[in-house]
């Protein structure tokens, strides 16, 4: 088969980068990619968003088992952190795991120098409750990193951190979304999938508003990398400059989304990044 190398008629159509959305995921790598940046890579580029990414961490891990874990130096991630920010016109960052409190401390300095919308998934506890960081990161990330979030986007567990140990249930969900968001002077997504229901509930709080995200819960899948998907998507639809409101809305679409096109696999049906159909 012999093919034309002749430079076509018609010039291609070149993206212009101020139109064009970007967002920059620093997080840890998931060998199996269920969660992490592999999670969010595929999440920003299934809404149409250009991603770069700065590894803090290498977990060997599928959805059922964690292995071996190696952290990243804070300066090789603050070096990437800060060349995605001088080369790329990011419309939003989003924070993963953070293991350490020297690698919390150089992300925290490193996303500082810009104002780009900062969303911070606080990765601290599994879904399982099991711990994943220390107490002394804890602390760092509550007193760096979190005053610098557009939005932070807790599940039960971290949430009953981040409150000073305080039980979360249906009844004051609300007013636990709205003491976060006024201890850390940001938005708060509290995610309420861990509640006892038929029904899934998450709350946002946004300044003096709240908005209630209601939906059926979904049975039989694992969710391994669902809190990673939910903040890789309503950064993907800020850095297409939604606002805040209509971002969390819309990924809570993609996220049922994709677990309802949910993949099977030998450690169960796992998220459905990259053939949602939407």
């Amino acid at each position: 088969m012999k093919f034309d190398n002749k430079r076509p008629e018609k010039k291609l159509t070149r993206y212009r980068t101020e139109k064009f959305p970007f967002a920059l995921s620093i997080a840890g790598s998931d060998c199996s990619g269920g969660a992490g940046v592999q999670a969010d890579l595929k999440t920003f580029s299934q809404l149409g968003v250009y991603g770069a990414s700065a590894i803090t961490c290498v977990v060997a891990e599928h959805a059922k088992h964690v292995g071996s874990i190696i952290n990243i130096p804070p300066e090789i991630i603050s070096e990437q952190i800060t060349l995605c920010c001088d080369a790329l016109p990011l419309g939003a960052i989003k924070t993963g795991m953070l293991p350490t409190p020297a690698i919390i401390r150089a992300v925290a300095r490193a996303v500082s120098r810009s104002k780009t919308p900062l969303i911070v998934d606080p990765v601290m506890v599994a879904s399982t409750g099991t711990p994943l960081i220390s107490s002394a990161a804890i602390r760092l990330l509550r007193t760096e990193l979190l005053p610098l979030a557009t939005l932070i986007t807790p599940n039960l567990h971290e949430a009953s951190i981040l409150l000073d140990g305080q039980e979360i249930s249906h009844r004051n969900i609300i007013e636990s979304a709205q003491k976060m968001a006024k201890t850390y002077s940001c938005a708060v997504l509290l995610k309420g999938g861990h509640l006892p229901g038929k029904m899934c509930r998450d709350v946002l709080v946004l300044g003096e508003e709240h908005y209630l995200y209601e939906s059926e819960r979904i049975t039989g899948r694992n969710t391994h990398g669902s809190g990673c998907t939910l903040s890789a998507a309503i950064t993907a639809y800020l850095s297409k400059r939604l606002d805040l409101q209509t971002a969390c809305a819309r990924a809570k679409q993609f996220f049922n989304t994709c677990i309802l096109n949910a993949v099977p696999t030998r450690v169960g049906r796992l998220l459905n990044h990259q053939h949602t159909k939407l």
